[in-house]
């Protein structure tokens, strides 16, 4: 029988970096000693402030939000012009702006942040309020982890156009970071208001009430979102993984299997028990729900996560013939994917530990 070393190097993959399923609620990073040691001296509080910051930098980024730049393109469809209304810009001026921020992204993406500093510093300075270029200056100053100057331009975005959820979700990620957690709830429940299922604000919620020692009222407001949308699937799941949080299981599976049944076509309840069940070793169960999830889905990273856990659920169950076969199709569907490129050399290397281990025996 293979090493199945390979097998936990998947789980951990899945569970710790390959997409957000939900804000890590049964993992609370607080301990006594920790919370006993707060009022002994200065530097002592300084380090539970310093442990929390990057207790919550390493939650929201773990949510790979999408950019606040991205958000203005998608939200607004600027590439068809369909937001100058929403701006009262010209059609001419919006084709510059989307021009002059293609190129700042290409800037962007190859990390030339020198150059894309001096060329924000100009623009902002000829144009302080269009949103596209507050956008690019907040992403790139999240990016660097630099919150405090990511702050104020997305704070001045959140002013310019006060519509953009994503600027809401983000400025009150930035705001918990810099310790200024009752800003940061504000935004989140703005969100909210607006959008009673945004995952972000749903989750960045939790993050930000746990920060400040109880996660409960987090709790008990998801949960009176919830009763008061039934349907909301968004918020049902959220709700879910509270319940979990609670070991109240049945409970949150009567929530799932309710979905199930009055939402048939949703991924969501089927992702949760194929996660659920591979942590816990049923691959048989934890493969079955992840071929449904996959059937359902339509979000390509989704679609990738759940090939990701189907594989591992077969490496689980020491079926590695057809895992090979699975992640072989895997890459002929897709020869660019990295990721299945990575499964496949993994289990090669498992096979090569079993013939040096057959040797040796």
């Amino acid at each position: 029988m293979r090493s199945k070393l390979i097998f936990y190097l998947f789980v951990v993959a899945i569970v710790g970096g390959s997409g957000y399923l939900g804000y890590s609620i049964f993992f609370s990073s607080k301990s006594p000693s920790t919370e006993s040691s707060i009022s002994s001296d200065s530097s002592s509080k300084e380090d539970v402030a310093n442990s929390q910051q990057n207790a919550l930098k390493k939650e929201f980024k773990s949510k790979q939000n999408s950019s606040l730049t991205h958000s203005i393109w998608s939200d607004q469809n600027l590439g068809k012009m369909k937001y100058k209304s929403k701006y009262h810009r010209s059609a001419e001026e919006d084709l510059a702006i989307r021009q002059k921020v293609e190129s700042l992204m290409k800037l962007y993406k190859s990390h030339q942040d020198k150059e894309l500093i001096q060329e924000l510093n100009k623009l902002l300075a000829e144009h302080p309020n269009t949103p596209e270029y507050l956008a690019m200056a907040g992403d790139l100053y999240y990016d660097r982890e630099e919150y405090g100057k990511a702050e104020g331009y997305i704070k001045k975005l959140v002013q310019v156009d006060p519509t953009n959820l994503t600027a809401h979700n983000i400025l009150g990620e930035v705001y918990a970071i810099n310790g200024k957690l009752d800003q940061a709830g504000t935004q989140m429940d703005q969100v909210l208001q607006q959008d009673p299922g945004n995952t972000s604000a749903l989750y960045g919620k939790i993050a930000i009430e746990d920060a400040k020692g109880d996660p409960a009222p987090a709790y008990e407001e998801i949960s009176r979102l919830a009763k008061a949308n039934p349907d909301n699937v968004n918020l049902q799941m959220t709700q879910v993984d509270i319940l979990k949080a609670q070991m109240k299981f049945k409970e949150a599976n009567e929530i799932r299997n309710d979905l199930m049944k009055k939402h048939p076509e949703s991924p969501a309840p089927y992702r949760s028990y194929a996660v659920d069940y591979l942590r816990s070793g049923h691959y048989e169960k934890a493969k079955e729900f992840a071929e449904d999830w996959m059937k359902r889905e339509s979000n390509p990273q989704q679609i990738q996560m759940s090939k990701d856990l189907q594989l591992q659920a077969m490496v689980g169950l020491n079926h590695w013939n057809e895992a090979e076969s699975f992640v072989k199709k895997w890459i002929n569907e897709d020869p660019n994917n990295q990721l299945a490129k990575v499964r496949l050399q993994m289990l090669k290397n498992a096979e090569q530990l079993q013939k040096q281990e057959s040797q040796k025996k």
